[in-house]
């Protein structure tokens, strides 16, 4: 159970330090409960706050849910954008990207899950989610794309399947992961899937 942070007043602290930490007791919170069974209450008590502290920054449970969601998913796309300018190699970029997502995802402890319950049971966070997706899917699509250019990536292989193969794989990676959380392993290769996956892009398709 997240543990309960005593009331104190917040009102000197900056807003955006007050949000984030509603944000990360709310996230503990969905994470142990799932979303459904997590009360405005629950979130309160976690973050040390009030009903009504929680209302002075966020008008719902929901809103809350969708600025994780918004939160989670501006920290991936700006470090892909500092993974594309820092490296310039498409095999690391790649590589590195992919990398980075497979930690992120499983490092935010249940958040997955919160979404996937967000869009399946209330359809919530729908065009937010398809956003991220169609962006993350382009960044990738271009260092293919960079990659064939310089022959670093011989498959010719639609680019369009190939992107939605990786994200696939590393979407069910993270949930793997979540599935080790609970003690069910069921994918031993994983730390060596991002290899795999590299080889399948680079690889010359056979005639």
């Amino acid at each position: 159970m997240p543990e309960e942070t005593p009331k104190r007043s917040w009102k000197k602290l900056p807003e955006s330090v007050r949000r984030e930490s509603i944000l990360k007791a709310a996230q503990a919170c969905f994470a142990e409960r799932g979303y459904s069974d997590t009360s405005v209450c629950d979130i309160a008590n976690a973050a040390g706050l009030t009903k009504g502290g929680i209302y002075f920054h966020f008008g719902s449970k929901e809103e809350i849910r969708e600025a994780l969601i918004k939160q989670f998913t501006g920290h991936i796309l700006s470090s892909i954008a500092q993974i594309k300018e820092e490296i310039q190699e498409p095999e690391e970029q790649l590589r590195t990207l992919l990398s980075m997502l497979l930690n992120k995802m499983g490092e935010e402890d249940g958040l997955l899950l919160a979404v996937i319950e967000a869009v399946i049971r209330h359809q919530s966070g729908i065009d937010e989610i398809r956003g991220y997706y169609q962006h993350l899917g382009y960044e990738i699509a271009d260092i293919i794309l960079s990659g064939r250019t310089t022959q670093t990536f011989q498959s010719t292989k639609d680019v369009e399947l190939v992107v939605e193969l990786l994200l696939t794989s590393i979407s069910g990676l993270t949930l793997h992961r979540e599935m080790d959380r609970a003690g069910i392993h069921l994918c031993k290769q994983k730390n060596h899937m991002i290899d795999y996956l590299i080889a399948i892009v680079k690889s010359k398709d056979e005639e």
